[in-house]
C-alpha cells in the first residue's frame, strides 16, 4: 500500500474502489490509526468520513487525515485484516 490519499468525501469519492479489500486510516503523521475490510471500500469509508459508523467518532478524536487500501478476494480479507491490526497495533482497532 504505497499511495494515500485524503480522508475527506472529496478523496474518498474520487479514489476509493467500489471494490472489495482491507483499508487503513492514518493520521496527519502516517500513523495508522484504524485497520478495516469490506465488500466495498468506498462504501464503508464513505460511512466513515461521514460520521455514520460507530467508528466514527474514534477515527476523527485520533485524526484521521488520510487512507490507503489494497485490494484482497473476500476469502483472505479477515487473515489480512489481522495482518495489519498485528501489524500497525492501530489506536481505534483497540477500543
Amino acid at each position: 500500500m504505497s499511495h494515500s490519499y485524503p480522508f475527506t468525501i472529496d478523496g474518498v469519492g474520487s479514489y476509493a474502489p467500489a471494490l472489495g479489500g482491507v483499508y487503513l486510516i492514518g493520521n496527519q503523521a502516517g500513523t495508522v490509526i484504524y485497520v478495516g475490510q469490506s465488500h466495498n471500500i468506498h462504501h464503508r469509508l464513505t460511512k466513515h468520513v461521514s460520521w455514520r459508523s460507530e467508528q466514527a467518532t474514534s477515527i476523527f478524536n485520533y485524526g484521521g487525515a488520510q487512507f490507503a487500501y489494497e485490494l484482497v478476494p473476500y476469502y483472505l480479507r479477515r487473515t489480512r485484516e489481522n495482518q495489519l491490526i498485528s501489524h500497525f497495533n492501530p489506536v481505534c482497532n483497540a477500543q
